[in-house]
């Protein structure tokens, strides 16, 4: 192991931690349901969960977007 290689993956361990925390901290406080109608669908969810659906669903479509964006430019 290198010399800062220690140094390194507790600092990554704290960020990660913080991380969970700062999640959970979101978790806890959107707790409350909410309705939510999407074409012929309807049902009351937690916000938390409504946030997390609307992030994953942003994430795939980035990633998608990208992903077709950065192939046309290699094939042009």
């Amino acid at each position: 192991m290198e010399p800062g290689g220690a140094y390194m993956s507790k600092t990554k361990l704290i960020i990660a931690a913080v991380l969970v925390i700062l999640i959970l901290i979101v978790i806890f406080q959107n707790l409350d349901k909410c309705v939510v109608r999407f074409l012929f669908w309807g049902g009351s969810l937690p916000v938390a969960l409504v946030l997390f659906i609307a992030l994953a669903m942003g994430l795939v479509i980035g990633v998608l977007v990208a992903t077709i964006w950065l192939g046309s430019k290699d094939s042009a």
